[in-house]
């Protein structure tokens, strides 16, 4: 479930069969949090749910068939929002005041898409199964060399890099090229969160939590 700490207490959300303003899941596998002080909350196969952060109040969304998997949600600069599924891109779409989803079709619909990284100059990242994906305006390219390998995780610093994580290892995406990393680590890399010493944490599938020290560049 869905857990807040107001820094004295803790209040839990559940979901609750007989009641449709609870989660439509307990399995969570992301949160955002827009410029509307809505919470979106994608679940593992039961579709996207928001809370309101004004409301106290959480709403379930439709969303279409086979695209309740939801693995990320970002907002872009136009103030859309974005959301990455296991089978592509939906968007929320706002009609007199009503929330819908659907569908993006793009050269990546099909795709099981893990990650969206917004870069600083508003071009889009997507890590997906099938490589690394970016979107300048509205013009989606397949970075070369990505290509039959599986990503999970992008994170642009504060410095302006852009670090990948997939089945093997570490990347940097540099001047549209990719760039492994494997000297420093070669293991899947399940997620990647920038720190506060100039440096990163990698969650990994057969290390446990490593720290990507960007200064001397070392793992510890």
């Amino acid at each position: 479930g869905l857990n807040r700490y107001n820094g004295y207490d803790l209040e839990s959300f559940f979901h609750d069969n007989n009641d449709v303003s609870s989660l439509s899941s307990n399995r969570i596998r992301c949160l955002f949090e827009d410029d509307q002080k809505r919470l979106w909350i994608g679940t593992d196969g039961y579709g996207l749910n928001s809370y309101s952060l004004k409301n106290d109040e959480i709403t379930r969304y439709n969303t279409p068939l086979n695209f309740d998997i939801i693995n990320d949600i970002k907002q872009n600069s136009n103030g859309e929002i974005l959301i990455a599924t296991s089978k592509g891109l939906l968007k929320i779409n706002e009609n007199n005041k009503k929330l819908t989803v659907e569908i993006t079709q793009t050269p990546i619909t099909g795709f099981n898409i893990k990650k969206i990284e917004i870069l600083n100059n508003n071009n889009i990242l997507f890590a997906t199964e099938r490589g690394i994906w970016i979107k300048r305006k509205n013009i989606y390219q397949l970075i070369k060399g990505s290509e039959y390998l599986k990503y999970n995780t992008i994170k642009q610093t504060k410095d302006g890099r852009v670090w990948i994580g997939g089945d093997l290892g570490l990347y940097e995406f540099k001047n549209d090229i990719l760039i492994h990393k494997k000297d420093i680590f070669d293991k899947n890399i399940l997620s990647i969160t920038a720190g506060i010493e100039n440096d990163l944490w990698l969650s990994t599938f057969e290390k446990g939590l490593l720290r990507f020290d960007l200064n001397n560049q070392k793992l510890s």
